[in-house]
């Protein structure tokens, strides 16, 4: 093979751990296995992973031509980026299959010139628990993709984190670290979630732009901080956003232009009981901050989950620091027993305790 040669693999293997390489592109098709896990590998051209083929790339791994060449994933195939990878001089990530594609990185430093895509195909993932991922803008075209940012991973956006499509589950959590230079966008599309949990940290310098379906929305908990410096909109106001499209719970944190979400109360117990036409409820709490008023939510049967509850509001009073009990006077409702909701909040944040009382 001369130098700056192709390589191109089916269904077969190929791998290199030598000491340098010169090769124009890479291409594995048909369950093929591409394996560059040493010394340094220098091309001209792309890093194709097509048809149920997996490379797996634990080296310095540089691109050199000026055109525009990429990391292609295609149906059914995956990138395995691992500890001791440095990837430089590609210009993007591009899942370019009919989708079940697969993009996972422990590791290793993977610097983008331009884009990582998500443009063709559903039901891709992107799985990165470890390392750094640089790139300009990070684009969800396509639907039924599930997106994980965990562990020690550092992302780092340079312009958009944008989302255009219907029904992506995007998490951030771990100790993972998030940054985002410009906006995060729904620009179209529906029922898509970003659950931010478990001590992550997400920074987006400028705004969230719900420009698309309101059924987007956040998910902030487990101690898990978000700070979106210049707000949101549509709708315009910061508070009326918070209500419509964050979630805040469980010692999540979010700073949204220039509202601060802190959870109101921390509950240790909320019980109840069945005293004839009364239920009693008793709740502890062991600290307060900034709490405006509680609200007790009772289900329209007894079988009805947190997520599909239709309640009814039967109590909205000021929170009183001694304010530990109450006796409901249910006898105009047909249940007594049945799932009961308090709820705390800070006219930002909430925090909502269910219990079911037989």
């Amino acid at each position: 093979m001369d130098v700056g040669d192709d390589i191109s693999v089916d269904n077969g293997t190929f791998s290199f751990s030598g000491t340098t390489l010169d090769v124009g592109e890479i291409e594995g098709s048909n369950g093929s296995i591409v394996n560059l896990t040493g010394g340094v590998v220098t091309m001209s051209g792309d890093l194709d992973a097509n048809s149920n083929s997996v490379f797996t790339i634990a080296t310095v791994v540089t691109q050199e031509d000026d055109d525009d060449e990429d990391l292609n994933i295609g149906t059914g195939a995956s990138f395995i980026i691992e500890d001791g990878a440095v990837i430089t001089g590609f210009d993007d990530v591009d899942f370019d299959g009919s989708g079940g594609g697969s993009y996972i990185q422990t590791g290793g430093t993977v610097s983008l010139d331009d884009d990582f895509k998500i443009e063709d195909g559903d039901n891709n993932i992107v799985t990165i628990s470890g390392g750094t991922l640089n790139a300009d803008d990070f684009i969800i075209s396509t639907d039924n993709n599930n997106i994980t940012f965990s562990g020690t991973a550092n992302i780092n956006i340079d312009d958009d984190f944008n989302v255009n499509a219907d029904d992506n589950i995007i998490t951030f959590s771990g100790t993972s670290n998030i940054n985002i230079d410009d906006d995060i966008n729904f620009d179209n599309g529906e029922d898509n979630v970003i659950n931010i949990t478990g001590n992550a940290i997400v920074d987006v310098e400028e705004e969230v732009q719900f420009e698309g379906e309101t059924s987007n929305f956040f998910n902030i908990d487990e101690n898990s901080q978000v700070t979106i410096h210049d707000g949101s909109t549509d709708p315009d106001d910061e508070q009326d956003a918070a209500d419509d499209y964050f979630n805040v719970t469980d010692n999540g944190y979010l700073k949204l232009g220039d509202l601060d979400a802190i959870l109101p109360v921390d509950l240790i117990e909320f019980k109840g009981n069945v005293e004839e036409e009364t239920v009693a409820l008793n709740w502890s709490t062991a600290s307060e901050k900034d709490n405006d008023y509680f609200e007790i939510l009772k289900s329209e049967d007894a079988t009805a989950s947190l997520m599909d509850l239709q309640g009814r509001v039967l109590l909205t009073e000021s929170f009183l620091q001694n304010t530990n009990s109450i006796d409901m006077d249910v006898s105009n409702y047909e249940l007594n027993s049945g799932i009961y909701i308090l709820e705390f909040n800070n006219n930002f944040s909430r925090i909502r305790k269910q219990i079911i009382v037989k």
